[in-house]
């Protein structure tokens, strides 16, 4: 083989990095916000790469469709390739090593130890394409939701990596506005039949604005009607959530449609800045507030209220990128305190200031450094099948009241350890086979529970309320998350905690309340 035609495999270190990320002509994108990302993503606090192998010559599918739909059109003499960056953990490998290793079938090492890439376009200097990257791993409290497999080629080494695809805006096809929709879309391809465009053509779907005249290219910036045109023209459809003032609301719908994978649309306003649209993948929960007595809803308590961060993919600052929630106005005073105090100081202060919360990310000033920006919460717009029918909205005004309640306090032996004020409850959508795959790995159901529930045909999209007691589960309902509002929507009862229920209640169930008492008779579940 022609030494000349193999890639380029060098050991890993941040400056390496950059050295193969950017050209001499592009030496001027050194300050770009997702740099400093990679710098943590890759080196010893994070994934801690070892070797970085470069594609000089790649074909990337979403770069060449807004190439031809777009770029070709200029005068620029723009090139069809772009370079693909890989980065493998473990020992640093050479070139010689590396294709031995490739060559061998039978080592796996090199399956295990690899991170992902980065491609690069040959733009000025919108230049981060699309790129997939390992997540870090998950733990008890750190979640990524919004995953996909992919299944990708490393010079003909097959590897499947479960990611969310990423890349930075292009301000000549797309908006900030525009990238959000195409992370969230992307989550989609092979789920439904959502089409994998590029982000030229998904600005072209949005159409025009319902607020003026505005060229749709150059892209400057998408509105709420043209990101739900957008979302529609995709086959998908969205759920605007309201009461955007109540923290406790918020995360209970970030939380309940982004735990089964839901990728959401989150609207936030940055003083100064204005208004920016982030994809929600993930968040990070903090099990030593599970106790807290304030964390409820309108007397429930939410398992939601756990949330802390956000994990985001922004186009302007980098995949999974961390956003923390803020309760303490002090900070925020403090944050803008020495700044110029004029009227633009004012208006835009005056924006957040009657907010209860915030949201505390970072940002690339003009002049390339990185400062924290707090922002306000503008809009939830969780992206999902036009088959999803049922809201949050319902299943928790179903979980709150009166027939659960009373069912809960009869089911139980001494008639008030079910009571639902003692419970938290967690409340998400889940696709009915995840349900199935997980029950298969719980330990919470025994051997009877968990048959008749892998064999019973469930709907395709399923809304799971499960109440804890102590930290342990006790009861948990299923309903019907693709069903008809006018219908009843329970599917299942199950009842963990067996110590604490009074299973002679079926004997006289028809006292409870007649819809649940039908509810029980057909789809009641215990072991």
């Amino acid at each position: 083989m022609d030494i000349t035609s193999v890639p380029v495999v060098t050991e890993y270190s941040y400056e390496n990095l950059l050295n193969c990320i950017l050209d001499v002509g592009s030496r001027h994108n050194l300050k770009k916000f997702h740099f400093e990302v990679f710098k943590e993503y890759f080196g010893t606090s994070g994934h801690n790469a070892s070797t970085i192998i470069v594609e000089d010559e790649y074909y990337s599918e979403s770069y060449v469709s807004d190439l031809s739909l777009y770029y070709t059109y200029s005068n620029d003499n723009l090139s069809k390739y772009c370079k693909r960056i890989h980065l493998l953990k473990g020992k640093v490998r050479d070139k010689e090593s590396f294709l031995s290793e490739i060559l061998d079938l039978n080592n796996q090492e090199i399956i295990n130890d690899y991170l992902g890439y980065i491609v690069v376009k040959p733009l000025p200097q919108t230049i981060i394409g699309a790129t997939l990257l390992k997540t870090y791993d998950g733990d008890n409290s750190r979640h990524y939701n919004s995953i996909r497999e992919y299944t990708l080629n490393l010079f003909g080494r097959r590897i499947k990596l479960n990611t969310l695809i990423f890349q930075e805006q292009d301000k000549n096809v797309a908006a900030c506005a525009t990238c959000a929709v195409w992370f969230a879309s992307h989550y989609y391809v092979n789920k439904t039949n959502s089409p994998k465009l590029s982000l030229y053509e998904i600005t072209k779907l949005a159409g025009s604005s319902n607020k003026g005249v505005y060229r749709m290219f150059p892209s400057i910036s998408l509105d709420e009607y043209q990101v739900a045109t957008a979302i529609r023209q995709l086959g998908l459809d969205f759920e605007p959530v309201n009461k955007l003032a109540n923290l406790a609301y918020v995360k209970a719908y970030l939380y309940s449609y982004n735990k089964g994978g839901t990728p959401i649309l989150l609207g936030i306003y940055l003083p100064f800045l204005g208004y920016h649209l982030v994809t929600v993948v993930g968040y990070k929960i903090d099990l030593s507030i599970f106790d807290i007595e304030n964390t409820d809803v309108q007397m429930l308590k939410l398992r939601s209220s756990l949330i802390t961060k956000l994990y985001v993919h922004d186009e302007h600052t980098g995949p999974y990128a961390r956003i923390e929630i803020i309760e303490d106005k002090e900070k925020v005073n403090d944050h803008y305190k020495n700044f110029e105090k004029n009227k633009k100081f004012e208006k835009e202060v005056e924006k957040i200031s009657r907010s209860q919360f915030f949201l505390l990310l970072n940002w690339s000033s003009k002049s390339g450094e990185i400062e924290q920006s707090y922002g306000i919460v503008k809009d939830i717009f969780p992206v999902i099948p036009p088959i999803i029918r049922i809201s949050y909205k319902t299943i928790f005004k179903i979980v709150q009241g009166d027939s659960i309640r009373e069912f809960l306090k009869y089911v139980s032996k001494n008639g008030d350890s079910f009571i639902i004020d003692d419970l938290m409850w967690d409340i998400y959508l889940y696709e009915s086979n995840s349900y199935k795959e997980a029950i298969l790995k719980s330990s919470d159901y025994d051997n009877d529970i968990s048959q008749k529930l892998l064999c019973t045909s469930f709907p395709k999209y399923i809304w799971i309320a499960r109440g804890y007691h102590n930290n342990l589960p006790n009861v948990e309902f299923v309903f019907d998350a693709t069903g008809l509002h006018t219908n009843f929507l329970g599917r299942a009862v199950i009842l963990i905690d067996k110590e604490n229920i009074n299973f002679d209640f079926l004997n006289n169930y028809a006292q409870i309340d007649l819809k649940y008492s039908s509810l029980i008779n057909k789809y009641y579940f215990h072991g």
